[in-house]
C-alpha cells in the first residue's frame, strides 16, 4: 500500500530556513533591496550601485506597504498580513488592470492606490508597478531559501519511512531543496519525474523510475524553463537544474532561457491556485490526485492546513472511504486547528470522532518512525529497534 507523506515548510525550519514571519519582515521592510539592471530585484546594501538602483525600487516598497496597512485594516488588526497574501493582493491589481483576471471587485482599491504620489494617477504606472510588487515578492522568497540548508538530519524519520515502507509519495508544498539534500545525503534514490541523465539540466517529462516519488506542488528553486533546438515544438519547457549558473547551462541543444530568468515556483494564496493550471503543475497535481486514490494514508507533517485546494483534496479523500486514515504531526492540535482554514476546522472533530484522524504531539525533528508506522492501517511497527549508523 501506498503512504502520503504531505510535507509543508514547518520541515525547513531546523534546516536554517526562515519561517513565514522572517521573509514577510523582509519583504515589508525591504532593507538592503534594489531593482537591478537585469529587472531582478537583490538584497546587497553594499553593491557598488545600490543608492542608484534602490531608488528605483522605492515605489515598489511603498505599495507594498500601503497594500500591508490596507490588508491588516481588513483583519482588524487581530494580526499582520503575511507575504503571500500580500502577494495575491498586488496579482489581484495587475490581473485586474492588464485584463488577464478581471475583477469589478478590485476597482475600489485600484482608485484608492492611484491617489498615491508613486502611481502617478495612471493606471499603466500601477499596473506595471504591481508587477513589479510580485517580482519583488518571488525574488525576495528565492534570496532567502537559496542558502544551503545548515542541517538535514531532522527529516532522518522520513528518509527512515521511505527506507522502511514498501511505497511513498513525498508531496511537498516546499520551494527550497532542504528535503532533496535529505535524501541525497542518505544514498537514497527518489524519482521526481524528471529525465534521468547526467545533464545539468533534466526536463520534465513525467516518467517515473523506482524509489519514493517527490511532487513538489509549489514549484522548486530549481525548476526553470528552457528552449532547446532538437525539440522546437515545445516551446518553453520545464527542467530542473542541477549545475552552478542556471543562466548559462552546459547541455548544448539548450537556445535559450525564460524570459524572466527566474525559477518556476509560487507564491500568494488563493492566487496560486489559478496557477495550478500553468506550467508544469497539472502534471504534478494529477500526480498527487492519482496517489491520493491509490492510498489510505496520509501522514501530514509540517503543514497548517492554509491551502484551500490542498485542504479540499483532503476532504474530499477523507470522504470516499471509511478506511482511510490521517495523521497529523504537530506538538500544538489547538493552535494547529485555530490557524487552520475553516473547512478543516469543521471537519476535525468528526475525523477524530470517527477514529480517522491521529494527531502526534511533535515537530518533525522529534518523531520517530514507529510512532508514525503503528497509526497506519495495515502497517506493523518493527520490533526491534533500528540499528544505528556507524
Amino acid at each position: 500500500m501506498d503512504t502520503v507523506f504531505l510535507l509543508g515548510s514547518g520541515i525547513s525550519i531546523d534546516a536554517g530556513m526562515p519561517d513565514v514571519t522572517k521573509i514577510t519582515e523582509q519583504v515589508v521592510s525591504g532593507d538592503g533591496a534594489m531593482l537591478h539592471t537585469n529587472q531582478h530585484f537583490v538584497i546587497d546594501a553594499d553593491h557598488p550601485s545600490y543608492e542608484c538602483r534602490r531608488s528605483q525600487a522605492e515605489p515598489v516598497l511603498e505599495l507594498i506597504q500601503d497594500i500591508r496597512c490596507l490588508a491588516t485594516q481588513y483583519f482588524k488588526r487581530e494580526r499582520d498580513p503575511n507575504y503571500e497574501e500580500i502577494s495575491q493582493v498586488v496579482r489581484e491589481i495587475g490581473d485586474s488592470l492588464s485584463g488577464e483576471y478581471p475583477s469589478p471587485a478590485v476597482l475600489p482599491l485600484i482608485r484608492q492606490l492611484l491617489h498615491r504620489p508613486y502611481s502617478e494617477a495612471s493606471c499603466e504606472r500601477l499596473r506595471k508597478l504591481s508587477q513589479l510588487a510580485h517580482d519583488y515578492i518571488r525574488d525576495t522568497v528565492r534570496h532567502m531559501l537559496k542558502e544551503q540548508p545548515v542541517c538535514v538530519s531532522h527529516l532522518g524519520v522520513i528518509v527512515e519511512a521511505c527506507e522502511e515502507l514498501p511505497s511513498v509519495t513525498l508531496a511537498t508544498l516546499n520551494h527550497d531543496l532542504v528535503l532533496e539534500r535529505a535524501l541525497e545525503g542518505a544514498n537514497l534514490a527518489y524519482t521526481d519525474g524528471f529525465e534521468i541523465l547526467d545533464e545539468d539540466v533534466r526536463y520534465w517529462r513525467d516518467a517515473w523510475g523506482d524509489g519514493p516519488r517527490l511532487l513538489k506542488l509549489h514549484g522548486s528553486l530549481d525548476w526553470w524553463s528552457y528552449r532547446h533546438s532538437d525539440e522546437p515544438w515545445r516551446g518553453w519547457d520545464t527542467g530542473r537544474f542541477r549545475g552552478e549558473d542556471p543562466m548559462n547551462p552546459n547541455r548544448p541543444e539548450i537556445v535559450d532561457v525564460q524570459p524572466d530568468m527566474r525559477p518556476i515556483f509560487l507564491t500568494g494564496t488563493f492566487d496560486k491556485i489559478l496557477a495550478y493550471e500553468t506550467s508544469v503543475f497539472p502534471d504534478q497535481h494529477f500526480r498527487f490526485h492519482e496517489a491520493l486514490k491509490e492510498t489510505e494514508r496520509i501522514v501530514v507533517i509540517g503543514y497548517g492546513f492554509g491551502d484551500k485546494a490542498i485542504n479540499s483534496r483532503l476532504i474530499g479523500w477523507t470522504a470516499s472511504s471509511p478506511k482511510r486514515r490521517l495523521v497529523v504531526c504537530h506538538p500544538d492540535e489547538a493552535k494547529l486547528v485555530k490557524d487552520a482554514r475553516g473547512a478543516i476546522q469543521n471537519n476535525w472533530m468528526n475525523w477524530q470522532n470517527d477514529g480517522r484522524l491521529n494527531v502526534i504531539a511533535a515537530y518533525v525533528a522529534d518523531l520517530n518512525y514507529e510512532a508514525i508506522a503503528k497509526r497506519l492501517p495495515g502497517e506493523r511497527p518493527r520490533t526491534k529497534p533500528r540499528p544505528k549508523a556507524a
